[in-house]
């Protein structure tokens, strides 16, 4: 039984979070993509920060992690991306044999 997790990281410049999308796609990394605006607050250089950032979240399985987080840092425009990790679990097993068919 594979495990499923949700790669998620965010920036500013939607040709960067593209970018990340289409190549992890294109190698077979992830199953599947969402990407949508969000408002971010965050500290950075010693003050707060209120900025529109674009949200990538990536579906794959738990094997693709390590490819899928070099990947990020290769590709991202920040200095330091925020890359978060969560399991990701279906009630749908449908989907879990969809991953399975699309990730390489």
């Amino acid at each position: 039984m594979n495990e499923y997790i949700r790669i998620t990281t965010f920036s500013k410049d939607k040709r960067t979070i593209a970018k990340i999308s289409t190549e992890v796609i294109k190698e077979k990394y992830a199953a599947s993509t969402h990407i949508d605006k969000v408002l971010s607050s965050y500290w950075w250089d010693g003050k707060v920060e209120d900025t529109q950032e674009y949200r990538l979240e990536i579906i794959t399985r738990k094997d693709k992690e390590d490819i899928i987080v070099q990947t990020i840092k290769l590709l991202h425009d920040y200095d330091v991306p925020e890359i978060q990790i969560d399991e990701h679990n279906t009630l749908n097993k449908d989907i879990e044999y969809w991953i399975d068919e699309n990730v390489k």
